[in-house]
């Protein structure tokens, strides 16, 4: 119990928020094991705010940090990047980083983790929206006219996310057999 209330307070609860641990510290540890995935299309497009764990966000940070710069990526650097931005704690030092490459079944899938991560991060996005909407709804001393238009708004970006991952998943395959090493 105490190893979970310990773990708990590192993380979000993954429970009630739509989140893939899994996927994301699978998607850490494919980049550690294989850094020119992180050219991939799909891959390319995961931002640091669409990892649940803010630890993980920092990690992908550096990874974009790195690439950016030239620099090789590996558990080394990664370590000394975050390190300067002391965030090396927090993330759970350099064992953490060399656990992310035990964590991944292969990392020539990827592709399919990130496309997970982002999807994960709109459904987040779109309960965000639908919290703010039932916030609207319940503002009875505002006039129904000033809550409609934001409520269509909302619902509007909500279904622009949602077309795009539908495009990234017809690409993410052809991106994986791309990567996938030949026999």
């Amino acid at each position: 119990w105490r190893k979970y209330m310990e773990r708990a307070t590192d993380t979000t609860d993954y429970l009630s928020t739509p989140a893939s641990k899994d996927s994301e510290e699978s998607l850490l540890g494919s980049i550690l094991m294989e850094p020119t995935l992180l050219a991939a299309e799909v891959i390319s497009r995961v931002e640091p705010k669409d990892f649940q764990t803010r630890k993980y966000g920092w990690v992908w940070e550096a990874f974009l940090a790195l690439q950016s710069n030239g620099t090789a990526i590996d558990q080394l650097t990664v370590q000394e990047y975050l390190e300067r931005q002391s965030h090396l704690e927090e993330v759970g030092g350099f064992s953490e980083l060399i656990r992310l490459t035990t964590v991944v079944p292969t990392p020539y899938h990827a592709p399919d983790y990130a496309s997970t991560v982002i999807e994960m991060a709109e459904r987040r996005l779109m309960k965000r929206y639908a919290q703010r909407l039932s916030v609207r709804a319940d503002e009875l001393d505002r006039p129904l006219d000033e809550s409609i238009l934001p409520a269509i708004e909302a619902l509007q970006k909500t279904r622009a996310l949602v077309k795009p991952l539908s495009l990234q998943r017809f690409r993410v395959y052809s991106a994986a057999d791309a990567l996938a090493p030949r026999e």
